[in-house]
């Protein structure tokens, strides 16, 4: 037997033993031009990400694939939902899942609507109107999250003003009666008509943050919108608002009110005329400029459970944008890590104890991110297995934040 039979013979026992598999990969294609009754092909591509999701999952049903590619073509791709990968049964890493960009073009997917129809106000700032239930407490301009409106200033030689203390009182059942906040210089002057927007706290290594009632500009005071999480009942404990001896270390600013707008870069919502605010940087004009508002706090899910994970679900070259954080009426009155604290920390619901992220992984190994840019609010990965481990990504790469 020559060597070209013995070749043969030991691709058909191969066969016989091993069992043959006609491997191949996939692509399915995405297009702002295209339409999801399409194939999905470069010639014939889909128009959303949801209808690319059917096609993959129909792909790994047939189970002879190796790899499959939903590629994007260039451009930015609203998401009004957050798109989840949740079937481990077809996504258990048998098969290379890759969400990436056609070669070098620009592919955004974003979590927020484009606002349009500027107009520039005599004092330079911008605003355009908006529709009486849009509400939102980030803005995006020309790729940067801008700055919302504060006092004092972000770039002021004093970026922020020394509490005196923080006067509470609590009902019978040991709930918030009232919250007051008194600092220890008169920084008020003039806000006396201002009855929204938002006080930081910036205490040991945590913020508090909180919707405003008022401010009473001769007593030094802001007065705290009803209702607040429980106070500890630790004096002396980090973080603590409620600690006596720890308020006069405390700093805040204000933030959120269009009479607050006047840095370059800023921006408010005026709530009583349904405006938004915008005061332009240098070389800005509303003919160069895109500007977004967010619609949702989380793009991605990937979530599996103990049993059965999500495995070898990569993205590469895509930018995560425009996802945004809705201030709870409670406040946020942070701990650590992104965690909420609320004194006997049993008064919270467990979904609201973590801060929403743009990307979340759940019960996922084998995942990666390369190449990939994050603009939102919260751009950090947030994975979970329960509630004391972190997920094994095994492969995640952030090249560019």
């Amino acid at each position: 037997m020559n060597s070209y039979s013995k070749a043969i013979l030991a691709i058909v026992l191969s066969c016989l033993f091993l069992g043959c598999r006609n491997s191949r990969i996939e692509n399915i294609y995405i297009s702002l031009e295209g339409n999801d009754v399409n194939k999905g092909t470069i010639a014939s591509p889909l128009l959303s990400i949801e209808r690319a999701k059917q096609k993959l999952i129909e792909f790994a049903k047939e189970g002879d694939a190796e790899k499959i590619n939903i590629i994007f073509r260039q451009g930015t791709y609203p998401s009004f939902s957050t798109f989840t990968l949740d079937d481990p049964q077809y996504l258990n890493g048998s098969i290379s899942i890759t969400f990436k960009a056609h070669e070098d073009e620009k592919v955004v997917l974003s979590g927020g609507l484009k606002l349009s129809d500027w107009k520039v106000l005599n004092n330079g700032n911008w605003e355009t109107d908006l529709d009486d239930d849009v509400y939102f407490e980030q803005l995006y301009v020309n790729g940067r999250m801008a700055t919302r409106a504060r006092t004092p200033n972000k770039t002021a030689e004093t970026s922020q003003w020394f509490l005196r203390k923080a006067d509470y009182e609590l009902d019978p059942e040991g709930e918030m009666k009232k919250l007051e906040i008194l600092f220890r210089k008169a920084h008020l002057e003039g806000f006396e008509y201002i009855s929204y927007g938002e006080i930081i706290i910036l205490k040991d290594w945590a913020t508090f943050r909180k919707q405003i009632s008022g401010i009473v500009p001769e007593e030094n005071k802001i007065n705290i919108k009803l209702p607040v999480t429980k106070p500890t009942k630790k004096q002396g404990e980090h973080n603590s608002l409620y600690s006596t001896n720890r308020q006069p270390g405390y700093s805040a600013y204000l933030e959120g009110h269009p009479a607050f707008v006047d840095d370059p870069g800023e921006w408010a919502l005026d709530i009583d005329l349904k405006k938004v605010i915008y005061r332009p940087m240098p070389g800005e004009s509303i003919d160069n400029s895109e500007i977004y508002h967010p619609v949702i706090s989380e793009l991605i899910l990937l979530k599996g459970n103990k049993e059965n994970k999500i495995r070898n679900i990569h993205f590469e070259n895509i930018c995560f944008s425009h996802t945004g954080y809705w201030l709870p009426e409670t406040g946020h009155d942070g701990t650590q890590a992104a965690m909420y604290y609320t004194g006997d920390r049993n008064d919270i619901r467990n979904e609201n104890l973590v801060l929403p992220e743009a990307v979340r992984l759940e019960f996922a190994e084998n995942c990666s991110f390369s190449s990939c840019t994050f603009l939102a609010y919260r751009y950090m990965l947030h994975c979970m297995t329960d509630k004391r481990k972190c997920c094994n990504t095994n492969i995640f790469y952030v090249h560019t934040i």
